[in-house]
Order: C-alpha cells, then structure tokens, then sequence
C-alpha cells in the first residue's frame, strides 16, 4: 500500500498504517473498513482510493476495485496514475481468466479492457517495465482469445460421434455428382 499522502494528517496517517498492517495480514475486511474512514474525511484522496482499490483486488473483488482505483486517476501523481492503471489493467485481466471458459467472447472483452489500460499505463510512464511487460502479455491473451473465437466459429457442425451427419455427406455427394 502507498503510505504517502500530503493531504492526510498524523491520526489519518496513523490510519493508513493499520490499513497496511491488516491489508498485509490479508484482513481485507478490516482493512477497508479503516479505508472507508479515511474517505469519508476525505474522498477525493488518490492515495486512499488507491489503497482501497488495492485491498479490493488482493480480496478478488474485481468491479469494486476498479471503482477505487478510477477514482484514483485523478491525480497529479504520475506514480498513482501509473499504479491505478495497472490495477484496472490487472482487474480485467483476472475477471477475463476467470471468465474464459464459460464465456469466451465475454473473455476476449474482458482482456480488450485489460489491454486498453495497460497500453495507458505504458503511455504515463514508458520506462516502467511492469507495464511493458503487463502491455505484452495482455496483447497475446487477447490474440489468442480472439484466434480461439474465430476457430470456433469456422469449426463446421458435426453429429453425435463427431462426424459428418448423413444429410451432410448425401448433400456433399450430390455436390460431387453434378
């Protein structure tokens, strides 16, 4: 977790520090429980919406934590940006693995966003090399889902016991005769 913050005081800090013993002993309901405090006092913290985003993603609440970490975009802290794109990155990412075999074309969008944010990531700060590498491999789950699609789609129909149906073959040699 980021312990920084200009904007926070010596109590908030001391808040954070909680946040980060919890988040760390992988507590993430308490963890954000504390979170939640600190927005209230402040809601417009990119440090603490960061954070929150972060709890939410270890405890595999994907939607949640991209809210945390959409908000957090509105930084003037090119790290923050840079981090809160990766965790929306890596957010898409999970839910597209997570997705993949019970909906592939749901996947193949899943992994465009994740894509998408990552390339975003590599334009606030091009020396990372996380998000490179982040950028990369989220660029070869989306071909292969998308190859994946399209064989599914050309893959001709088959019957019972994976071959051609009667009418098919009838209407095959029908083709060949004339």
């Amino acid at each position: 977790l980021v312990l920084c913050g200009r904007e926070l005081f010596a109590a908030d800090q001391k808040l954070m520090e909680l946040a980060e013993k919890l988040y760390t002993e992988k507590k993430y309901d308490e963890a954000i429980e504390i979170s939640k405090q600190l927005l209230k006092k402040e809601p417009a913290s990119d440090i603490v919406n960061y954070n929150t985003g972060k709890i939410y993603y270890r405890d595999g609440k994907y939607e949640d934590a991209i809210k945390f970490f959409t908000q957090a975009l509105s930084t003037d802290n090119i790290i923050v940006e840079r981090d809160a794109l990766l965790g929306i990155g890596n957010c898409y990412y999970r839910m597209s693995e997570k997705d993949e075999m019970a909906d592939l074309r749901k996947s193949h969008s899943l992994s465009e966003e994740a894509y998408t944010y990552f390339v975003r990531a590599v334009r606030v700060d091009p020396d990372d090399k996380l998000a490179k590498y982040n950028c990369e491999i989220s660029f070869y789950r989306r071909e292969e889902l998308r190859k994946r699609m399209g064989a599914a789609r050309q893959t001709p129909p088959v019957g019972k016991r994976g071959r051609s149906s009667k009418n098919e073959k009838k209407e095959k040699k029908n083709q060949e005769d004339k």
